[in-house]
C-alpha cells in the first residue's frame, strides 16, 4: 500500500464517509476516484450557493444570524428566532455589500421567517429543494456566518450528514455549525436547498434544521406578513 494510498484512506475514514452501521444503506465513498468526485459536487454547490448566502444582523438589538436568498427580486429565507424582535434587518453579502430587508412573516414554531430586500436589483438565488426524500445518511452541505460576518473570509463550509428526521418537518444532520450559523441553509449534494439551521446542539455536531416541505405550506402567509406559532 502507497503512502498516498495509506492517507487517502485514513481521510475516508476520518470523514466517516466509508458505510457504517449507522448509514449501512446510506451513499458512502469507498476509495479516491469517487472521494474526488464528491469533492467536486460539494465545490459545484459552493460556487453555485455562496453568493446567496448573507448575513443578518439587528441595529436593534446587535444579534447576528445567516440567511439565504431564494429570490432574484431579494426575498431572504431565514430562522423565526433570528428576526425576533426586528422590523428591518441590515443583509450583507459575502462580498460586504450591504443592503436592508423588511421583516415579512415568520412561523415561530418551524422556526421560519420571510424577509424582502427593499432596494431593487437583480439578486444570486438558490434553487429550492425539498427535504422529504431526503434519508438517514444522505450527504449535506451546510453554510452560514459562523460568528458573524467577517470580512476576511466567506461564509464557511460544512459538510455532513443527515443523521435523523425529526416531528414537525424538522431533521439533524452531523455538519458542524456554531451561533452566527442560525437561520443560514442547508443544501442536498445536488445544490437544492433542503433546510433552514435551526438549534444547534451543545457539542456543534448534533443540530437540528428546519425541513424545506414544511415550509413550503406556509409560503403564501409568510409572504403575506403573518406572524403566528411559539419558539
Amino acid at each position: 500500500m502507497t503512502h498516498l494510498t495509506k492517507y487517502c484512506t485514513t481521510l475516508l475514514g476520518v470523514l466517516g464517509l466509508m458505510a457504517t452501521p449507522l448509514f449501512a444503506d446510506a451513499p458512502s465513498v469507498t476509495n479516491v476516484a469517487e472521494l474526488k468526485e464528491l469533492q467536486t459536487k460539494i465545490q459545484n454547490v459552493v460556487h453555485a450557493v455562496q453568493p446567496a448566502t448573507v448575513a443578518l444582523t439587528s441595529n436593534r438589538t446587535g444579534a447576528w444570524g445567516s440567511g439565504v436568498v431564494v429570490s432574484e427580486t431579494g426575498t431572504i429565507l431565514t430562522a423565526a428566532h433570528v428576526v425576533q424582535g426586528a422590523k428591518t434587518l441590515v443583509v450583507i453579502f459575502p462580498d460586504g455589500t450591504e443592503a436592508s430587508a423588511d421583516v415579512l412573516g415568520a412561523n415561530r414554531t418551524k422556526d421560519t421567517a420571510l424577509l424582502k430586500i427593499r432596494e431593487a436589483d437583480i439578486y444570486s438565488y438558490v434553487k429550492i429543494g425539498d427535504s422529504d426524500p431526503l434519508e438517514v445518511g444522505d450527504f449535506l452541505v451546510a453554510m452560514g456566518h459562523a460568528g458573524g460576518y467577517d470580512a476576511l473570509r466567506k461564509p464557511p463550509v460544512r459538510f455532513g450528514r443527515m443523521v435523523s428526521k425529526n416531528v414537525g418537518g424538522y431533521f439533524s444532520s452531523d455538519c458542524t455549525l456554531i451561533g452566527g450559523d442560525s437561520g443560514g441553509p442547508i443544501f442536498n449534494i445536488e445544490g437544492e436547498l433542503v433546510g433552514i439551521n435551526s438549534s444547534i446542539g451543545e457539542d456543534r455536531k448534533a443540530n437540528n434544521h428546519a425541513g424545506i416541505s414544511a415550509l413550503k405550506a406556509d409560503w403564501k402567509r409568510l409572504e403575506a406578513g403573518e406572524t403566528w406559532g411559539s419558539l
